[in-house]
């Protein structure tokens, strides 16, 4: 938490913890980072900071505090899931 407190202000990852903060501060989301990045908390804040950048650029603000499912998705992205190159779990 102590790296994150110092990297999160003013970044997106703030607008989406004013929106819901259960939602980012759920232990399954934050504990989600920590194992990918083997317990790292410092890379483990990078990370989830960058992952609300990039929720932010693709599905806009509206959607950060959301899960994203298939109905998110465009015609085009949809049409890629169906080629199989690309899997979402």
């Amino acid at each position: 938490d102590n790296h994150l407190i110092r990297m999160k202000k003013g970044s997106v990852y703030e607008t989406a913890e004013r929106m819901d903060p259960k939602y980012v501060g759920s232990r399954a989301f934050r504990i989600m980072f920590l194992r990918g990045n083997r317990y790292d908390t410092k890379d483990a804040a990078a990370q989830m900071l960058a992952f609300f950048v990039q929720k932010q650029k693709l599905f806009g603000t509206e959607k950060l505090v959301k899960d994203i499912t298939i109905d998110d998705l465009d015609e085009d992205d949809r049409a890629c899931l169906r080629t199989g190159c690309i899997q979402i779990a």
